[in-house]
């Protein structure tokens, strides 16, 4: 009897396979067909996301938001040219190479791993079907969210879209004062197409896995264990929203237009709503400017340099970087009205670098905890490096010094050997009130004095009090 039903055993099971074998097929097929951005599907999204973004935003396009499905490299290239004019307004004073380069590298990695963008340039949305199966991977993406994530990225980008139409993005980025109003004003734009999206997802009742994982994709956002990006994610895309709503809360929809009009100046009015809602009447110290004054001072002849303001996110992602907690930074950051820093360098066979810091804090407690931080920094470097088997620290002197109108100053010398390379590094900080200031000397051609830093000292003090 067992032999007789071998046959019809063999045909259940090749039935059975093929069965199998043909849901598989189905499934792969059906897969593919769900991941697919075509033509079609966008205008039906625009056409459905556009009534959406104009009753929630109270704003009106212009014009319909054109769109392009592009391959990675016209996206690369699109992106070089978006970003250029961008980066010369952030890294003033940078050599135009080193500029060309960042905006290169950066297109590059966009266009192998973004969904889209839109340009500012082109005036239309950049859509890179082709990244689509990255996407899904990289922020496990199911099937069965994936309509609503392409949905909402699209509304995400109308958002910005109309912002741009109605309030001239492109020129406002390129002719920011600084880096940080830079910043500020695009945690703006970022936190009100959030904002938005948010809206939109509880009145439609979509996936708030999509929504979450389309914010992460347009925050650009790889590696969420890593602090800075995490960081970085958490000002624009969460307390930039938090910060729109604030605005929405005091003065309606129309707050946002104003805001726009006037937008918040540094990432401390991001992350203090109330600071940009009642602006202080007191005058913001330029640190920029000051900084500008001490690097005239400094022996800096025949080295590359570049000046800039130290805003409190740039200031946090030091801190962040350096092993502080974020919540710790955040704090210590947040307390700093006003910051810039100078850089200089020189490759010999050793590198030179002469760096200059001024901050500007809003209570000399807070000076004091930022400095407390940087002393906590230092510990840890330094017990690193002697741990080491190949290295070898040398304090060569560490003592306090005295200067008239300075609270306390530090002066060191400190000699670091790993393997056969000895680093030299003369460095100096201190406290004026609530400014923080600090010098450093790594590798120096001319070994600098404790009178020749001193002076300088006695020059930035004298220059802060002309300033005030």
């Amino acid at each position: 009897m067992i032999r007789n039903r071998k046959p019809y055993l063999c045909s259940c099971l090749a039935v059975l396979f093929l069965t199998f074998t043909f849901c598989l097929v189905n499934s792969a097929m059906a897969g593919e067909s769900s991941l697919k951005i075509d033509d079609e599907g966008i205008k039906t999204n625009i056409e459905k996301a556009e009534p959406l973004v104009k009753e929630i935003t109270g704003l009106t396009f212009k014009e319909k938001m054109k769109y392009e499905l592009v391959k990675r490299e016209a996206f690369r290239d699109a992106m070089t040219k978006e970003l250029l004019p961008l980066l010369k307004s952030a890294m003033k004073g940078a050599p135009d190479d080193i500029i060309a380069r960042q905006a290169e590298t950066s297109a590059v990695a966009w266009s192998q791993s973004l969904l889209g963008k839109y340009s500012s340039l082109k005036k239309e949305l950049l859509l890179v079907p082709d990244n689509a199966q990255t996407q899904v991977e990289r922020y496990e993406i199911k099937n069965a969210d994936f309509q609503d994530f392409v949905f909402l990225f699209v509304a995400y980008q109308m958002v910005n879209v109309m912002d741009d139409q109605c309030f001239d993005l492109q020129n406002k980025a390129t002719s920011m004062e600084n880096a940080e109003a830079g910043q500020a004003a695009h945690a703006l734009a970022e936190g009100h197409a959030v904002y938005v999206i948010n809206k939109i997802t509880a009145r439609l009742k979509l996936s708030e896995t999509a929504k979450d994982a389309m914010i992460k994709s347009v925050s650009g956002i790889t590696d969420e264990t890593n602090a800075a990006q995490k960081q970085r994610f958490n000002l624009f895309y969460v307390k930039g929203p938090e910060f729109v709503e604030a605005i929405i809360n005091r003065k309606g929809i129309a707050g946002v237009s104003e805001a726009f009009a006037a937008p918040p100046v540094s990432m401390r009015q991001i992350l203090n709503p109330d600071e940009y809602l009642t602006p202080s009447t007191t005058k913001a110290f330029d640190c920029a400017k000051l900084i500008e004054k001490v690097a005239k001072k400094l022996p800096t002849k025949g080295m590359q340099s570049q000046s800039g303001q130290l805003s409190s996110m740039n200031l946090s992602a030091v801190l962040v970087s350096q092993g502080i907690p974020e919540k710790e930074a955040n704090s210590v950051a947040g307390d700093c009205l006003n910051g810039a820093a100078f850089t200089a360098a020189k490759q010999t066979s050793k590198q030179i670098v002469v760096v200059a810091t001024v901050l500007d804090f809003n209570t000399s407690k807070a000076a004091a905890d930022y400095a407390g931080l940087m002393n906590k920094i230092e510990k840890s470097s330094r017990d690193q490096v002697n741990a080491m088997l190949n290295a070898k620290l040398n304090i060569v002197k560490d003592e306090a010094l005295k200067l008239d109108g300075f609270d306390s100053v530090r002066y060191q010398h400190v000699e670091t050997k790993v393997d056969e390379q000895i680093t030299t590094q003369f460095s100096v900080d201190g406290m004026i009130g609530k400014f923080y200031v600090a010098l450093a000397f790594i590798n120096p051609e001319n070994i600098p004095t404790e009178k020749s830093i001193s002076d300088i000292l006695t020059y930035i003090n004298k220059e802060r009090l002309n300033m005030q």
